[in-house]
């Protein structure tokens, strides 16, 4: 994640990268979590997944989030 983030911000001018999880995703939580990402919430009825529309936690990411060289 922390490549692809740095390729985003440094090769495409990004400033702000989002995660949006289901709530119930919690390895994908904690690989958010990981590569430094900040939760800023849970949205209620923000996916649609299988014909439900469940709530779910973002994440954030900005280039100060990240280390250096990483």
């Amino acid at each position: 994640m922390r490549q692809v983030a740095r390729f985003g911000f440094e090769q495409a001018g990004l400033q702000r990268l989002e995660i949006v999880l289901a709530v119930g995703n919690a390895a994908g939580r904690r690989a958010t979590e990981k590569g430094g990402a900040s939760s800023e919430g849970r949205l209620r009825n923000r996916l649609y997944l299988r014909n439900r529309r469940p709530d779910a936690y973002l994440y954030s990411l900005t280039p100060d989030d990240l280390p250096a060289g990483a």
